[in-house]
């Protein structure tokens, strides 16, 4: 069972990713893409100069990441809300954030934004610890 705290947490991490996607397509708009040269310039030390390609590659990534977030928002509400389902989407879920963490840590380190991996540190750590504290990571019997 998962305490209404760690719910709110665990949604609150679902929300981060929406809103991430949502920064991260605004690259895609003249205008609406000061967010992301903001973050692009914190994780490099340099700003940017967008270009159609670098737009469409960024904008498309926040589309993606968008979509992840609200699929993984919708997930996680009906795992909390069926415990028995949730038992059995825990690790699954898990695995899917490993398989996004791994390349994309690596990505970040060959192309010269490695303190990417920080963020991505933070997004991984707040989503193994409600799961880990609850206990559902443990396999079942």
């Amino acid at each position: 069972m998962i305490s209404s705290f760690w719910s709110r947490w665990l949604i609150g991490v679902t929300l981060g990713v929406i809103g991430f996607g949502a920064l991260l397509m605004g690259a895609a708009f003249p205008g609406l893409d000061g967010p992301t040269l903001a973050l692009l310039t914190l994780l490099n030390g340099q700003t940017p100069q967008f270009n159609d390609t670098l737009r469409f590659s960024t904008g498309l990534m926040g589309a993606v990441t968008f979509g992840w977030g609200v699929t993984l928002f919708v997930v996680v509400r009906a795992a909390l809300a069926n415990p028995e389902l949730g038992a059995r989407l825990w690790r699954p879920l898990t695995l899917g954030l490993v398989a996004w963490f791994i390349p994309d840590c690596i990505i970040s380190v060959s192309t010269g934004f490695a303190l990417n991996i920080v963020t991505n540190l933070v997004v991984l750590t707040a989503w193994i610890i409600p799961l880990q504290a609850c206990g559902l990571l443990r396999r079942q019997a």
